[in-house]
């Protein structure tokens, strides 16, 4: 700010980026970095976020129609999970997992976890039904100087008034650990959990308002680790959800043997097939959470926008606001310029 002279644009005009939405089409935008939080998310005249996964880079179904236990205050998964993977493929899933590679050792570090009992506690769901699904995220660390690790996020959807979902829980705290497993096991040493808890009954309710994930790990009031925010929309370049709800996705998967790869591209004949989808399904049978898979579009937003109620650097326009699309992954720029 100082380099380029925006500090003498504050003082001498008084323009701090007042009523400007600024869109940061790059990698994404972590939201939850102590210098961006909720507040810098922009919105349109609905209140909804301004956050459009043009990649369907946190598009995660889920398919599991479940019920509580009251006795146990417990939800039982007795199948496997179908999963979609931004990688372009979709498949089932009778556990979760993470795996980490490190680019200067070569290291291999692969971990499987239950996900057949999860604790929901005093967590209800209006229709009586929970969702369930397993999100699959990746992240190149540190600009993928050290390596790239991929993993499952397991989610909750749950409704609060009995006709849409609407709310959204990620076990964030069993996730961290078996990554911090992962990488502390190859001498990337990250603060680490006693033990997973498979529980979604500690973790914070995320719905439009208040979209942003966020886990404390040792209690300071900051946010440690996240897996994004839940985006306004998300635009489908797979078709992934015409697929699904028509039947014909898990249909594909099974006639690839259950557990195993089915390359989703290979499945159309023409194609128009990318729609716009709002960010969480009102039936429950998705959800998408925007997230930074390298990093580079959050020190952008932080760069042009940041408040820096944390580190004190303060960006350009600290009083503008942040809207976010991921498109460097498959290279939907296009889509959301025009979007």
């Amino acid at each position: 700010t100082e380099i380029i002279e925006a500090t003498k644009v504050w003082q001498e005009y008084g323009v701090f980026g007042q009523d400007v939405k600024l869109a940061i089409v790059d990698t994404g935008v972590d939201y939850a970095h102590p210098d961006l939080g909720l507040d810098i998310i922009a919105r349109d005249e609905d209140g909804r976020p301004l956050i459009f996964d043009s990649d369907a880079l946190g598009l995660a179904l889920t398919p599991i129609t479940t019920t509580k236990n009251e006795t146990t205050k417990t939800i039982q998964i007795t199948e496997p999970v179908l999963v979609f993977d931004p990688t372009g493929y979709a498949y089932k899933l009778p556990v979760g997992f993470v795996y980490y590679y490190d680019f200067s050792t070569g290291t291999e570090v692969y971990l499987e976890y239950p996900i057949d009992t999860w604790y929901v506690g005093n967590i209800t769901s209006a229709t009586g039904y929970y969702k369930f699904g397993l999100g699959v995220q990746f992240y190149y660390i540190y600009y993928g100087t050290y390596g790239i690790i991929v993993f499952t996020v397991p989610l909750l959807v749950t409704s609060s008034n009995g006709v849409t979902y609407d709310t959204v829980y990620a076990d964030l705290s069993t996730t961290w650990y078996y990554i911090s497993y992962a990488l502390n096991a190859t001498g990337y040493v990250v603060p680490m959990l006693p033990a997973p808890d498979f529980s979604f009954a500690d973790e914070k309710p995320v719905s439009y308002g208040d979209e942003i994930t966020m886990l404390d790990i040792n209690g300071d009031g900051l946010t440690d680790f996240s897996v994004g925010t839940l985006a306004g929309y998300v635009y489908d370049p797979y078709g992934i959800i015409e697929l699904y709800k028509s039947g014909v996705l898990e249909q594909l998967v099974d006639e690839y043997g259950g557990i195993g790869f089915a390359p989703i591209w290979q499945f159309w004949t023409y194609d128009a097939i990318g729609y716009t989808y709002p960010g969480l399904d009102s039936e429950g049978d998705y959800v998408t959470l925007q997230y930074d898979f390298v990093g580079h579009g959050t020190s952008c937003a932080a760069t042009a926008t940041a408040p820096a109620t944390y580190s004190g650097l303060v960006g350009v326009a600290p009083e503008a606001k942040v809207a976010a699309a991921p498109a460097l992954w498959l290279g939907d720029t296009i889509v959301a310029w025009l979007w």
